[in-house]
């Protein structure tokens, strides 16, 4: 939550001081958790990877965790390198099995992110025409 915060303060200009950012990411990193990540993306791909339909609550879910690894690595938290083209990888395939139909109103589909997942989508369904 303070993540998506200090991200909402550091698109909108709104962030007094870079300290801010600079103590949340020492923060983290010095915790019992700095892999927070990676946690985030092993709960992402349990829930997004279970073979049942989703529920609504289950569709949100994965929406929140797809934002979160987004903006931790945005804010500079350490990460593995491939954890981004591995989450929209899932977030992808679950959109094709056609089990999050719709990201639930919660998410602002406007982010970044949610914008590369859409270009991505988009290519892998117009055929690439030589002239």
């Amino acid at each position: 939550m303070l993540a998506s915060e200090i991200y909402t303060w550091l698109c909108n200009d709104k962030l007094a001081s870079r300290e801010i950012l600079m103590e949340f990411v020492s923060s983290v990193n010095n915790s019992k958790f700095p892999d927070v990540i990676q946690l985030t993306f092993e709960y992402l791909k349990r829930l997004s990877t279970h073979e049942s339909e989703l529920l609504y609550e289950e569709s949100e879910k994965i929406g929140h965790l797809f934002d979160s690894i987004n903006i931790m690595t945005t804010l500079g938290l350490h990460h593995d390198d491939n954890i981004i083209k591995e989450s929209d990888e899932l977030i992808i395939n679950t959109l094709k099995s056609k089990r999050f139909t719709n990201p639930p109103k919660q998410i602002n589909t406007e982010k970044p992110w949610w914008s590369r997942i859409s270009d991505k989508l988009l290519k892998e369904h117009i055929p690439n025409k030589n002239l």
